[in-house]
């Protein structure tokens, strides 16, 4: 209004012209990267899913509120200015000459790095080889293990193997991190007939809890040291097959699936309340400016 001297309802047309464009084509461009997050299966799905539910539902509210409700409420409410506004007194005129200072420190920042595209182009290429590096030496994993206090031990026999050998190698299991281990484990809990590779008579598994992390203070009673040290002991065995994991910190997916929708249910609620008092105060404008203490519009 102050630059091109429009009143406020052709100012705020003139304003939307420009960055309408800008709104729709970042809530596409993110909505096109999160939303096939949110349709993945198995684990990542259970993982990724709530983020990406979360950052596309907030950008579209965000997107909505831009469009709509944010000029409905910049042509109603402003007013156009009399005089330099950057000649007032007190916090909003210091806050003008700290924007428009902000903004010729961006113009000339960008007009800088324009002027000589060719060295900071080389200063991004030095960022990025830099970053594949790193990204080369870091370790990786889909989950991170932890310490929770408990592992299991998956057992696979041959197929046809009878369960009296199941379980004799459940009983060498229960051997083996009662009495080589029992400085660590707490106890065990065997299963014959099932586990998480399938079921039969040829598959087994066991439950084992560790002591309390004040009693495993070593580097050797963490919970992968005890993982190699079985392995080592397992590996012994020529036919029956044991895989003892620590338990993975991704539980209770169907608790988090219903609270998501539960959330979205609630979210939901608050946008049709919300859209109904916008379409009040878009209808009656006057009346809006009065409970919010606004002089009147002729």
């Amino acid at each position: 209004m102050h630059e091109d001297g429009l009143p406020p309802r052709e100012a705020t047309r003139k304003s939307m012209d420009q960055i309408t464009g800008a709104l729709v084509g970042i809530a596409l461009v993110l909505s096109a990267v999160f939303v096939p997050m949110a349709f993945f299966a198995g684990s990542t799905g259970a993982i990724y899913r709530q983020f990406s539910i979360t950052i596309v539902s907030a950008m579209v509210l965000s997107v909505i509120v831009a469009i709509v409700l944010t000029p409905a409420l910049c042509a109603t409410m402003l007013k156009p200015s009399k005089g330099d506004p950057h000649a007032k007194g007190g916090f909003f005129g210091l806050f003008n000459r700290g924007f428009d200072k902000t903004n010729r420190f961006y113009q000339g920042s960008v007009s800088h790095v324009v002027n000589r595209k060719w060295r900071y182009l080389f200063v991004y290429g030095i960022l990025v080889g830099c970053m594949a590096f790193l990204f080369m030496r870091l370790p990786g994993s889909f989950l991170p293990e932890e310490d929770q206090g408990i592992m299991f031990s998956m057992v696979q026999l041959p197929a046809g193997a009878s369960q009296e050998r199941t379980l004799g190698v459940l009983r060498k299991l229960e051997k083996h991190f009662m009495e080589d281990e029992k400085e660590n484990v707490n106890g065990i809990f065997t299963v014959a007939g099932f586990s998480f590779a399938g079921s039969g008579q040829n598959a087994g598994i066991a439950f084992i809890s560790m002591k309390d992390w004040s009693e495993r203070k070593r580097p050797d009673q963490a919970i992968s040291a005890i993982i190699g040290r079985a392995y080592g002991a397992f590996s012994k065995s020529a036919k029956p097959w044991s895989l003892p994991l620590p338990r993975r910190p991704l539980l209770n997916w169907a608790r988090q699936t219903a609270l998501i929708c539960s959330l979205s249910i609630v979210v939901a609620m608050v946008m049709t309340r919300l859209w109904a008092h916008v379409t009040r105060c878009l209808a009656w404008p006057d009346r809006t400016r009065a409970l919010l203490g606004f002089p009147q519009t002729a």
